[in-house]
């Protein structure tokens, strides 16, 4: 995978370019200083998975519950998912949602009635 410098957006491997920025992208993000004490402070911190749902319907409704609470969501599609969620309107794989590895039990918390079957509110 490549990487935006500036941004930090991860692209596929044939990628050159940022599409936001326009920063040639690099294979490695270096952490510098301020990057390391956001960290320290629950900023930048490396996401972790919390759930697959199986569709693009459940996982809005897990995001707007997430970024409720001030949690940041990372979606990641297995597979081809993305690619054929093109072709036939979902991802047959379902969508994976990440958030920073501090916040994942409190993450949890805030999914356990969707785990639960319960309707989300």
């Amino acid at each position: 995978m490549t990487w935006c410098p500036k941004c930090r957006k991860e692209y596929r491997e044939g990628f050159i370019k940022c599409s936001d920025c326009g920063i040639e992208l690099v294979n490695q993000i270096e952490q510098n200083e301020q990057d390391k004490g956001n960290t320290e402070n629950g900023e930048n911190d490396v996401f972790a998975f919390l759930v697959n749902v199986k569709d693009e319907i459940e996982y809005n409704l897990l995001e707007a519950k997430l970024k409720q609470a001030s949690i940041p969501v990372l979606k990641k599609y297995r597979e081809g998912g993305g690619y054929l969620t093109i072709l036939t309107g979902n991802p047959l794989f379902g969508i994976d949602i990440y958030v920073p590895s501090k916040l994942l039990d409190t993450a949890k918390e805030i999914i356990k009635p969707y785990d639960e079957n319960e309707v989300l509110l």
